[in-house]
């Protein structure tokens, strides 16, 4: 049974074009494309998943990328953005993210270097400067090392996502072959601007797209919310206490999921969210928690990033052996919505 899909898109609900100019679509752009290709390999599963955290730590990698590497990597990641901007975009849009009051919103990038081996000054200068990234020092190589990187890399996710993803390796996945691991964090928690109370959350039947029904905790409102409705869909936005966030939900109509999914792109999203009006609403929203393990390494070769996988990937801004490739990207993502607001990591 699908009940929902769930994308973390901090970046959509939090950034504009007049704000960040070309970052913010290229972000949004990105963000409905990974989702499509999640949306297609779940089939009938919940998933959720941060495009913002993705593509913050393709972008680091990037950084390293040269070539026909690197001009795949940004084409998927980078729209439109001139190749001399796009670090200094990361980094402007990571500081806007990070200028919050009432809500706390987290980021953080870390790099695991197998000691001994060389990674070029400039790029450890350049992960620093525009991707605040730290560089520790590990050994994938004995056994005994493997297992403390692991350690090490899942407490440092775990201290950078409240606790909420305290793993996010398997030992396993470590090889001799390891020389770099690249890690992203983000970690979101806020408050509505006005909460659902408690009292009137009633369990109420949920109808899936496949026709069957369960019993889910709704919560309710009624309130002046920004709407918008067509044959299509509904669509409600949340305000959060930090007023630059929202919580944005589409309900297709009867029988209109799959068609929405197909019609999602950045430039609809923009067009619904703008037509939205102040309506009072009776609004009936589950409850829900929802966490979700991707291996993404498939479905960004099928958005085109394909050569970064092979033994021809060009990393010689990363390294001067020039030795490296991508072996799996991984990806755990985790929400947690309620009557008081939400957490998200």
């Amino acid at each position: 049974m699908r009940i929902l899909r769930v994308t973390i898109m901090i970046a959509y609900c939090l950034v504009t074009e007049s704000l960040l100019g070309q970052i913010a679509q290229s972000t949004n752009n990105f963000a409905v494309a990974a989702y499509k290709q999640l949306a297609e390999a779940a089939v009938d599963d919940n998933f959720v998943f941060s495009p913002l955290s993705l593509s913050t730590a393709l972008r680091m990698t990037g950084a390293g990328a040269s070539a026909n590497t690197f001009s795949q990597m940004a084409a998927v990641l980078c729209g439109n953005e001139p190749a001399t901007d796009i670090d200094q975009n990361t980094l402007s849009l990571m500081n806007s993210l990070a200028q919050t009051s009432n809500c706390k919103l987290l980021m953080a990038n870390g790099l695991w270097l197998q000691s001994g081996y060389k990674l070029t000054s400039n790029y450890v200068d350049l992960t620093t400067k525009y991707y605040l990234a730290k560089c520790e020092n590990v050994d994938f190589i004995k056994p005994r090392g493997r297992r403390k990187a692991c350690n090490a890399i899942n407490s440092w996710t775990s201290d950078h996502t409240g606790g909420k993803i305290k793993h996010l390796i398997d030992e396993q996945l470590l090889t001799t072959d390891t020389r770099l691991i690249l890690t992203n964090a983000v970690y979101f928690k806020c408050d509505w601007s006005i909460p659902f109370r408690a009292s009137n959350s009633r369990s109420r039947t949920f109808h899936a797209i496949d026709g069957s029904e369960s019993k889910l905790t709704f919560m309710s409102r009624t309130h002046e919310f920004s709407y918008y409705a067509d044959s299509l869909c509904q669509a409600i936005s949340l305000p959060y206490t930090d007023n630059r966030f929202q919580f944005i939900v589409l309900l297709p109509a009867n029988g209109q999921f799959s068609f929405l999914e197909q019609q999602l792109n950045a430039t609809m999203l923009d067009s619904l969210i703008n037509r939205m009006f102040d309506a009072e609403v009776e609004l009936l929203l589950p409850k829900f928690r929802t966490t979700t393990n991707t291996d993404f390494t498939q479905l960004l070769k099928n958005m085109g990033i394909t050569e970064a996988f092979t033994p021809a990937a060009d990393f010689s801004k990363m390294t001067a052996a020039n030795d490296l490739m991508i072996g799996k990207v991984l990806h755990k993502a985790i929400i947690e919505v309620d009557e008081q607001g939400t957490e998200a990591a």
